[in-house]
């Protein structure tokens, strides 16, 4: 009978990968949040190109969607079946 060793190791298995989502999540959060005031300081420079200002936001814009993709990630894993 070995059904309780199973879901033991399964529960483990998901902690894990909770653990990590959540450590690439606040990884994702914080870079996300330094894109966004990095675009704001730029914005507020009157001799930012624009080029340079469409690209910085781009990259915050990719950087807060991997954070989201990953919260659902962890949403998904975290709600009862």
């Amino acid at each position: 009978m070995g059904y309780g060793l199973d879901s033991e190791v399964a529960a483990d298995e998901l902690d894990q990968l909770l653990a990590t989502l959540d450590r690439r999540y606040r990884s994702a959060s914080a870079a996300a949040n330094s894109a966004r005031a990095e675009y704001w300081a730029l914005r507020h420079e009157s001799d930012t190109p624009l080029r340079q200002l469409e690209s910085t936001e781009l990259q915050w814009q990719r950087l807060e969607i991997r954070r989201q993709q990953l919260a659902g990630q962890i949403e998904q894993l975290q709600s009862p079946d």
